[in-house]
C-alpha cells in the first residue's frame, strides 16, 4: 500500500488565499482583452493629465480599489472589506489599502455598535420586530457576534410561543380560569 503525501496549508492561511484567490479571479473577469490579446488598459482621462504608462498589476490594483469604493459606497461593507483585506495582503505591502481595511472595519464596528444598541432598546420596549431588524443588520457586520445571534434565537422562541390570531385558542391552551364554552 503506497501513501502520497499531503500537503496541507495552516488552518488560519487558507481563508486569506481563497479570498485573494477570489480577488483576482473577480479583477480577471472584468477585464476585456485588447486586440492583441492581453487586458486592455484603462483608457486615459480625458479631463486630467496625460496618461502614464503603467504595469498591469498597478492597473489591477487601481480597478480593485475602485471597486472596493464602489462597494463600501453601495452599502457592501463586508465584501469592501474583503477586498480591502485581499489588496492589503498581496506583496508588495499595499499600505494605501492596509489603511482603508483599518478605517472600514472602524466604520463596521461603529455601525455594529449602533445595531446593538438599539437593538437592546427595541427588546427592552418588546418590540421585536425592531430588534430583529437591527439584530439581523448587526450579524451581516459581524456574523460572530454571540449576544446578537442569542438574542434573534430569544425572539424567535417568544414569537413561537404566541397564538396565532387567527385561530382561536383551544380548551387545552386556555388557562384554568379562563370561562370555557358550551352550556
Amino acid at each position: 500500500m503506497s501513501h502520497r503525501a499531503r500537503h496541507h496549508l495552516p488552518r488560519w492561511l487558507a481563508p486569506g488565499l481563497l479570498g485573494v484567490a477570489g480577488v483576482v479571479l473577480l479583477g480577471c473577469a472584468g477585464q476585456r482583452p485588447s486586440a492583441s490579446g492581453s487586458p486592455a488598459a484603462p483608457r486615459p482621462s480625458a479631463t486630467g493629465p496625460a496618461a502614464v504608462p503603467m504595469d498591469a498589476d498597478t492597473a489591477w490594483r487601481i480597478r480593485q480599489r475602485e471597486r472596493a469604493r464602489r462597494l463600501e459606497d453601495s452599502g457592501d461593507w463586508p465584501q469592501a472589506l474583503r477586498l480591502w483585506d485581499a489588496l492589503a495582503l498581496l506583496p508588495p505591502g499595499d499600505e494605501a489599502a492596509r489603511r482603508e481595511h483599518h478605517r472600514l472595519a472602524g466604520r463596521m464596528a461603529e455601525a455594529a455598535s449602533d445595531h446593538w444598541q438599539r437593538a437592546s432598546a427595541a427588546l427592552k420596549r418588546n418590540d421585536l420586530d425592531s430588534a430583529e431588524h437591527h439584530l439581523v443588520k448587526l450579524m451581516a457586520l459581524d456574523p460572530g457576534h454571540a449576544e446578537a445571534l442569542q438574542a434573534l434565537r430569544r425572539i424567535d422562541l417568544q414569537r413561537q410561543r404566541r397564538p396565532n390570531p387567527s385561530t382561536p385558542p383551544s380548551p387545552a391552551t386556555m388557562p384554568p380560569s379562563a370561562p370555557r364554552g358550551g352550556p
